[in-house]
This record gives structure tokens, sequence and C-alpha cells, in this order.
């Protein structure tokens, strides 16, 4: 911004354009990390009036939920990833709020380190009478299971190498939102192949 308002006559229609995509996109993702430290803080109190407003509730999961929650992250990454999903609508017990977030997390965390031309699985569907799994997966880097165990908050991976973004924290809070809403959280991932993240939900009858 400092260098377009002191250089603004010397630079062309197309550098300015490309100037203020960068601004945009920057800004953008500063707000990102602001609300995942205020969504973070705001995890980390457990007492009686933040369990109270955690509290599960039935929550029909469909398709057209997980489409809308992955808008602001398809259009977010220059890269062609094939994306596929398939979702077998359920109603579950899960805190209602939770949901768009945990998508969203979970899916910037897949276009983020899927190969250029590597693809996400967003896979939902019963496993029994009680149980419903959502599974959010990429092909491409993945960890180790050292890594999968230090998982925490504001910890990054091979940061260098990477040229992450961001904080660190949206494993953590999809981890945190899991568990504070009654659903299971499991981490399969193998370095530099795969990684996939599976959400055990508990199935609520739809009468």
């Amino acid at each position: 911004a400092e260098f377009m308002l002191h250089s603004i006559e010397n630079i062309s229609k197309e550098q300015r354009a490309n100037l203020l995509n960068a601004i945009l996109k920057s800004g953008i993702r500063l707000k990102r990390t602001l609300d995942n430290l205020i969504m973070y803080q705001n995890l980390i109190r457990e007492n009686e009036i933040l369990q109270k407003e955690f509290n599960p509730s039935k929550f029909l999961i469909t398709k057209d939920k997980i489409q809308k929650s992955l808008c602001p992250i398809e259009n977010k990454y220059e890269k062609s990833v094939d994306l596929k999903i398939s979702i077998e609508e359920s109603s579950v017990l899960f805190v209602n709020s939770f949901f768009t977030k945990m998508i969203e997390e979970l899916a910037d965390n897949a276009f983020k380190f899927s190969g250029k031309q590597g693809t996400v699985q967003i896979e939902g569907s019963s496993v029994d009478e009680s149980n419903y799994i959502l599974i959010i997966s990429n092909e491409g880097q993945g960890l180790s299971q050292e890594q999968i165990q230090n998982i925490g908050a504001f910890i990054q991976f091979d940061r260098k190498m990477n040229e992450q973004q961001g904080s660190g924290l949206g494993l953590f809070i999809v981890k945190k939102m899991a568990s504070l809403g009654g659903a299971e959280f499991e981490i399969q991932s193998e370095k530099n192949s795969f990684f996939k993240v599976i959400l055990k939900f508990k199935k609520q009858p739809d009468y």
C-alpha cells in the first residue's frame, strides 16, 4: 500500500490491480487469523457458562451445507484441485454453530497442502445405526506420526519448506470443537502422501 501511495504514477494499471489483489488477500488472511485467535480464547475457557453455550442438539448434515461452507475456500488458492464431495444426508447430535467453522478449517487445510493438481475429498456416510462419519482428505503433503502427536495451537510443521501462512490454529480449533460438541476426532496421515481427518458423530432419529 505504501509503495502504491508513492509510486502510483509510475506503475501500470495491471500492476496496480495485482498489488490491490495482494493487499486484499493479506487483509482477508489477517482477519481469519484474528478470528481464529478469538475463537481459540473462547474455546479454552471451559467453564459452566461455556458448556451451556456449546450444548449439542439435532443437526442435519447435507451436501448443500458442505458446499456453502466451501465457498470462501475454493477461490482462495490458485491451483487446480479436483474436489470430490459425496454426502449421505443424516441427522446427528452436534453443536450447530461449530459445523461450518470446522468444515472451513479442514477444507482450507486440505486445499493448502494438496499438490498443484491434487485431489480433495469430502465424504459422509453412516457406519451403523448409531454413528455417522465425515472424512476430509487430500493427496500431497501429509504428517508423520510424531507430528500428529504434537498438533497444538500455534504449532506449524515444515513452515520454511511449504511457505505456510497462518497461525497453526486450524486443526487445534477443529479438534477442540469436536470434543466440546460431542464428536470424535481422528487423523490418519502419511508424510508426503496423504492427510485425512475423520469426524465421528452420534446419529439422531429423523422423527
